[in-house]
């Protein structure tokens, strides 16, 4: 199944973050998506990703491509509280994402420059290049036809080659879900 998807984003600069209208620009993504089941009560899910986010500052500009797995299977309540199916599905998924020119915030290095007064050190910026992993699980006991209560848990790696850029964070939600 392919996808197209065009987002304008517009935003305003306030006192705390007088830069915001630089994030201004429009995402384009485009997706490609198969989804094939394994066995009668099994599928596979798997997805490429490409995105290109335009901003007024330059070095938000990226393309980000990405690829995605999940393995969703559906068995009967193996304590036999509700008598329903539950649900468990993994994931996982890898991004990269290439930024089109240096962050000004993040001196990357120094260089030896000639000067008419003599060398002279300069700072250097790099272009910002991130890896993320994205990897987790969840889980749907459902309690009624239309309720169930879910549990997902989550965690992201994010290497970049800037450093202000890195972080690992690990997400648990839990909460109902009600179908209409």
């Amino acid at each position: 199944k392919p996808v197209f998807e065009f987002r304008q984003k517009n935003f305003s600069n306030s006192g705390d973050r007088p830069l915001s209208r630089g994030l201004n620009g429009s995402d384009k993504l485009a997706s490609l998506l198969i989804d094939r089941p394994i066995t009668e009560n099994s599928n596979l899910t798997l997805e490429f990703d490409y995105l290109r986010q335009d901003t007024r500052l330059k070095y938000y500009t990226n393309d980000a491509f990405a690829f995605s797995a999940a393995y969703r299977i559906r068995y009967d309540d193996p304590i036999g509280l509700f008598g329903l199916p539950w649900e468990t599905t993994v994931f996982g998924s890898r991004t990269y994402s290439n930024y089109d020119s240096p962050d000004p915030c993040c001196v990357t290095g120094t260089a030896v420059v000639s000067t008419t007064a003599g060398p002279a050190a300069v700072n250097t910026f790099s272009d910002r290049h991130d890896r993320r992993w994205r990897f987790g699980f969840t889980q749907s006991f459902q309690i009624l036809d239309n309720l169930a209560f879910i549990v997902q848990a989550q965690r992201d790696v994010v290497s970049s080659n800037l450093e202000l850029y890195r972080y690992t964070n690990n997400t648990i939600l839990a909460g109902p879900q009600i179908r209409f």
